[in-house]
């Protein structure tokens, strides 16, 4: 697991801090999903544009092992003002107690912004403080695979 700590900026070049200073923000990886894209299904108006990606894998971290069921999708939407993504998906398997469990994850965010914010549903008791954690996303691609890291701050 990686631990990151991420440097939050309150104000711009532009802006005054108003008494707020920059802190640091410990996050620690929860839970890796290696992505399987099955395709993508796009459609445009010709202002705005979405485009459906479907996929399944595979997740790994100290605290679950499973895989994304069928039915986990990405939706891309992408317009004059910029674009984003919404990422809804439920991984089953195992949690780090040996209980088999269920995670939802809707994932949100836009482009050009460095991370996601991720929302957690779980069943397992082991995992319930996901449920309200304060969790950050980041997605990046490896090898040619897209790989999504969740992280909660410490």
């Amino acid at each position: 697991m990686q631990h990151y700590t991420l440097f939050i900026k309150f104000a711009s070049k532009n802006q005054t801090t108003n008494g707020n200073i920059p802190h640091l923000i410990t996050m620690k990886e929860i839970i890796t999903i290696l992505i399987n894209i099955l395709g993508s299904t796009m459609v445009s108006n010709g202002t705005d544009t979405v485009n459906y990606v479907p996929f399944s894998g595979e997740a790994k971290s100290e605290y679950f092992v499973g895989k994304v069921l069928d039915g986990g999708v990405d939706t891309q939407r992408y317009s004059q003002n910029g674009g984003s993504l919404s990422a809804r998906y439920i991984l089953e398997g195992t949690d780090c107690a040996g209980k088999e469990c269920k995670i939802f994850i809707e994932n949100n965010g836009n482009f050009g912004e460095p991370y996601t914010t991720p929302k957690i549903i779980t069943d397992s008791d082991t995992l319930k403080f996901l449920n309200n954690a304060p969790l950050k996303g980041k997605l990046d691609m490896a090898d040619g695979k897209l790989t999504i890291r969740i992280y909660k701050e410490e």
